[in-house]
């Protein structure tokens, strides 16, 4: 979770998952979670959306450079459901993630058909 950002301040506050237990963040990070009742994708999603997001930016402070602090990271609330539950989200929000790249991909090769015939028509 980056807590810094030059400009507008867009990647403030928003997490990543990191897979590899060995990898690690350089720069600016704010947490780094391991915890056998929090699903880590779950709670990244929910950081990243709805009421949790809105909440981190009213924290924002700064005009050039923009940052949150990490007490004010710290009083945030997140409601989590179950590890079953946050398990089942997690699992739901990764499928569609998956189903919305592989339908970007098949737009992506229709509009170079759309081109590669749009080419022929006009030469």
């Amino acid at each position: 979770m980056p807590t810094r950002d030059i400009g507008h301040g867009d990647v403030i506050g928003i997490t990543a998952v990191i897979p590899d237990s060995g990898a690690y963040v350089a720069g600016n990070c704010t947490f780094v979670l391991h915890s056998p009742t929090v699903d880590s994708k779950f709670l990244s999603a929910q950081i990243n959306t709805g009421s949790t997001r809105s909440e981190i930016i009213k924290r924002v402070s700064g005009s050039a450079q923009k940052m949150i602090k990490q007490s004010d990271i710290l009083t945030l609330t997140i409601m989590v459901p179950s590890v079953e539950e946050q398990h089942k989200v997690s699992d739901f929000l990764s499928s569609l993630s998956a189903t919305v790249a592989l339908q970007q991909g098949k737009l992506e090769s229709l509009q170079s058909l759309k081109q590669a015939f749009l080419q022929k028509l006009f030469v």
